[in-house]
């Protein structure tokens, strides 16, 4: 008996050995959102030191290893953000910044360019911004083109109509040299968006107005020298509707639209794109880049298991940065020179969880009570038998977003620790048709969290799930379906974690009705009058299993409050109720300090309360 107990307190032993450390969890990526320039003489990159993210320049040599010493780096501020990189040329790089900042007692994110030359990555230049009548600045900053044909300017809007207020962009043309902005293209119709040719010109612009509550879309049109004209007007909800999204690149006259089409499945995020032949003013079928498609094959042929895109390449597609990811491998990069044949390896995203053993994702599907089908993603611990195994139910936020096969850190992190993931995509989730997506608006707390209780109920019966040992997990959305979760279902959760969730849905409704596309908000979300039956505030009294509330105090997405609103009524209550505040943590993944203080919190929580 004595020796049996001490093998099992070995086994015990080698199993919390095995665990791989919540810090690797927690990591940003060391290496990511590679971009080359047009002419492939140079590479930025995001990367990682000591938790601090830098914008990497690299200088890049066709006929040898790309991995190259960093000729130049910049560094974020504690409360700057890089949010997208594009070369204009072969010596500058524009750089989109994020930061936040506080409007009238509101958060707000605000975006601005930065010019940065390559040669002198410390002598970055602001593309200036001018705030509009009321003096709020305009929040997203939008690169229209790179205007090849001039190597010293680019278009962007980082103005608006002052008389508009907001979401009517300005076009601007910059000089990338000295930051010198020249106004071209006045806001008209209430246009948001703009799409500019492949010489520069502007033809295209897009707007929400319209004769149905203000959720229609029009898509206006010019030729050179014309007035602009309505190309499409369709209602935001009609299935038929397209959005455009660029020019063909060899072909003015083509432009690449993408269907909203209800039979379109792209749930691996790849979407489809097509051809409208302006001249024709019809679609003429689907656009294939044979060469990106053919590089891609190859890839897929010489690394099978993998899903493979291509995320940059150089303007004559002789030279491409290639992206790698599986459910059970850590995503990976490679520099590849057709010419040469040449391909290498770039640093991997997350070094430390290289060569761990990680457990499948594997795609399946159940009814909902309704009959409708519902795609899941279920991801089994390697070291369990299948059978009753603790569970975390993973809805993902949005809720009109979609999880994907592949590689998930925090996926990967429960599985570890012994659990099975769940992850429903409920009706509301893109990715899986128009009908699907369209089936969840005004679905809150409805048809959506009975989704995701169907899919819970479905895991029990097959015997997968342990009935007793189940939680459910989410982050915005995702946290909005846990917390209600628990005041909808109480019987059917051991625990819960609501990560800057949506609580006080009467608070958040009102607050959308002020939001841009206040329409198309006004039709996705419930009815005020509805609000309090889906809200978790309002439903407090119904939770009985222990909450755990993370929640940035700079979240500008979903503030504080909610969370701060939730956990006071609970105490109330005397439920078993735990606030964490996120020191200067916002909505987003942008910081491995608050990354790992959440996965302690619930790597602890579930800990008690699953094993």
């Amino acid at each position: 008996m004595r020796t049996f107990i001490s093998f099992s307190l070995i086994l015990v032993c080698l199993r919390c050995w095995a665990e791989i450390p919540v810090e690797h969890f927690s990591r940003l990526p060391a290496f990511a959102e590679p971009v080359m320039s047009p002419k492939s003489s140079k590479l930025s990159a995001v990367m990682v030191e000591d938790g601090q993210e830098y914008l990497y320049l690299f200088d890049l040599d066709p006929d040898r290893d790309p991995l190259l010493k960093p000729v130049r780096l910049m560094s974020k501020s504690e409360h700057l953000y890089f949010q997208d990189y594009k070369w204009v040329n072969e010596d500058v790089l524009l750089a989109d910044i994020r930061t936040t900042v506080r409007w009238y007692g509101n958060l707000l994110n605000v975006t601005r360019f930065i010019l940065i030359p390559a040669d002198k990555a410390l002598d970055h230049k602001f593309i200036s911004a001018d705030s509009d009548s009321w003096g709020r600045p305009k929040q997203h900053s939008n690169f229209i083109h790179r205007l090849p044909k001039d190597n010293d300017h680019i278009l962007v809007a980082v103005d608006e109509d002052e008389k508009a207020q907001y979401l009517a962009p300005e076009v601007d043309r910059v000089n990338v040299y000295t930051g010198k902005k020249q106004r071209v293209q006045r806001n008209i119709k209430g246009i948001y968006d703009w799409i500019a040719d492949n010489d520069g010109n502007i033809r295209v612009g897009v707007a929400y107005k319209g004769l149905t509550g203000d959720t229609d879309q029009l898509i206006y049109y010019r030729d050179k020298g014309e007035n602009f004209k309505v190309f499409q007007r369709a209602n935001y909800f009609d299935n038929k509707r397209y959005v455009p999204v660029a020019f063909h690149e060899r072909d003015n006259n083509i432009l690449l639209v993408r269907s909203t089409s209800e039979d379109e499945k792209s749930s691996d995020d790849k979407s489809r794109l097509y051809q409208f032949d302006l001249n024709k003013s019809k679609l003429i079928g689907p656009y294939i880049n044979s060469k990106h498609e053919e590089v891609i094959s190859k890839f897929e042929k010489a690394l099978p298991g993998y899903t493979v895109s291509i995320v940059s390449s150089n303007d004559d597609d002789s030279q491409f940065i290639v992206y790698l990811h599986s459910d059970t491998k850590v995503p990976a990069y490679f520099y590849y020179n057709e010419r040469t044949g040449l391909y290498t390896r770039f640093p991997s995203p997350y070094p430390e969880l290289e060569g761990k053993l990680f457990s499948k994702m594997e795609e399946l599907s159940y009814s909902a009570r309704d009959g409708l089908t519902i795609p899941a993603f279920l991801t089994m611990p390697h070291s369990s038998r299948g059978k009753k195994v603790p569970t975390i139910v993973f809805p993902h936020g949005g809720p009109w977003s979609h999880d994907v096969w592949g590689f998930d850190p925090y996926v990967q992190f429960f599985a570890d620790r012994g659990y099975a993931v769940f992850q429903p995509q409920f009706r509301g989730s893109t990715g899986y048709g128009a009908d699907h997506e369209q089936a969840g608006y005004q679905q809150w707390g409805l048809a959506i969290q009975d989704d995701i209780t169907d899919g819970v109920r479905w895991l029990i019966e097959q015997g997968i799930a342990d009935p007793d040992k189940i939680c459910i997990v989410g982050e915005s959305f995702g946290g909005y379906a846990a917390a209600m979760g628990l005041a909808k279902t109480p019987e059917l959760y051991r625990c819960g974690v609501s990560v800057a969730g949506v609580l006080d849905m009467k608070q958040f409704i009102a607050d959308r009705g002020e939001y841009m596309f206040s329409g198309i908000n006004k039709a996705i979300l419930n009815k005020k009058k509805e609000a309090k039956l889906v809200s978790p505030y309002h439903l407090a009294d119904q939770i009985r299993a222990p909450l755990l509330l993370i929640h940035g105090d700079k979240d500008t997405v979903v503030p504080i409050k909610h969370s701060k609103k939730l956990y006071k009524k609970l105490k109330r209550n005397k439920n078993d109720v735990e606030l964490i505040k996120i020191k200067g943590g916002e909505h987003w993944h942008t910081s491995e300090q608050h990354q790992l203080q959440k996965l302690q919190a619930i790597d602890t929580f579930l800990a008690k309360h699953l094993k």
